[in-house]
């Protein structure tokens, strides 16, 4: 078979449309030297003269697509070639246009409707949680602790002792923490609280008689206006729960160090008259004492935030430290500080 009609039986099998692009689209290089490149990398086929005729198979804003030629080692295969570089010959119609590499995407035709376009979904990223956090609680020191204080006198030239019982009445206290997380259920912060209260104790004193051996008078009195003041320093490890963005709950937890100043009976007076046989209680001596000690502190809180960044909480705090306070001398006396706090108040994030 001659080579001229397989030629021709080629290009009766190719579409109308590819036979028309090769008919019809044909441009002339029109620079110096043009560079041919490969369609899917920047890979050069190869270098087309000034005057060399190419067929042109598509289109885009950059490109024309062609085809190599056999002078320049082609079998059919397309390539890329700025259309700058190029000038369609008298009669030959554009290529159709299509997306070649590099090059902005084929708007749909005008008066049609474009390609079926799938929706663009955008995910919007939810907004993270404040880190930094700031709190503020009245609160009400629920749980009460005494204890007593023994001490040693001698008078009438006889050894007795008295003893003070000493109690903590429930009251009002103040406590103010700020923190940070370190991730969104995890963070770390610090406390502050405050309870000051003034109760009284109740002295008994066993007074020796002035003229009999082992026959003391008993004494007793109330002895008003003794201070307690406890300042407490929490670290707290924080787990936190962000349920919703605006409500959130956490529990956390830690070493506390407790700063006590305790009034302390030191001494008392008495008084009596012939024959003797009964005293009373006149009035005591006090002084301040403090001690500072290590204890712990666990509780909960839950938040409620009006804004992204105020809101309002109530939370449940337990801290304890036992402290050996001083007292007269050497001596000391154990001292149970905190309790279970319960209160709420303003909540900030930032």
């Amino acid at each position: 078979m001659k080579p001229s009609l397989l030629i021709l039986m080629a290009c009766l099998a190719l579409p109308p449309q590819a036979r028309a692009a090769q008919a019809q689209s044909q441009g002339r290089v029109v620079v110096e030297t043009a560079i041919i490149w490969r369609t899917d990398s920047p890979i050069v086929v190869g270098s087309a003269r000034m005057g060399m005729v190419l067929d042109l198979t598509a289109r885009s804003d950059r490109w024309y697509e062609v085809v190599v030629p056999p002078s320049l080692g082609g079998r059919g295969e397309r390539g890329l070639i700025a259309r700058s570089q190029v000038q369609l010959l008298p009669g030959s119609t554009e290529p159709p246009e299509r997306a070649l590499r590099g090059s902005a995407p084929v708007p749909p035709p005008r008066g049609g409707p474009g390609p079926a376009q799938r929706p663009v979904t955008r995910r919007t990223r939810p907004r993270p949680m404040l880190p930094g956090f700031v709190s503020v609680n009245g609160a009400y020191q629920t749980r009460t602790t005494g204890f007593q204080d023994t001490q040693a006198f001698r008078v009438n030239v006889e050894d007795s002792q008295f003893t003070t019982a000493y109690s903590l009445e429930s009251g009002p206290a103040f406590d103010v923490g700020a923190g940070g997380l370190v991730t969104n259920h995890f963070a770390i912060g610090g406390a502050f609280t405050r309870f000051s209260q003034s109760s009284p104790g109740v002295l008994t004193a066993a007074v020796p008689h002035p003229f009999f051996f082992n026959r003391p008078r008993m004494v007793s009195g109330s002895v008003d206006e003794l201070d307690r003041e406890e300042l407490a320093g929490h670290l707290q490890a924080r787990f936190v729960w962000p349920f919703t963005p605006r409500f959130r709950a956490s529990a956390f937890g830690g070493p506390s160090i407790f700063r006590v100043t305790q009034g302390i009976v030191t001494n008392f007076s008495y008084g009596e008259s012939y024959p003797y046989d009964t005293a009373t209680f006149e009035g005591a001596t006090t002084t301040e004492s403090k001690k500072t000690g290590i204890g712990y502190n666990v509780g909960g809180d839950a938040t409620f935030f009006v804004t992204r960044r105020i809101g309002a909480g109530f939370s449940v705090t337990f801290a304890r430290a036992t402290l050996k306070v001083p007292t007269t001398g050497s001596r000391t006396v154990e001292v149970d500080a905190g309790g279970l706090q319960a209160g709420g108040g303003l909540r900030l994030r930032f």
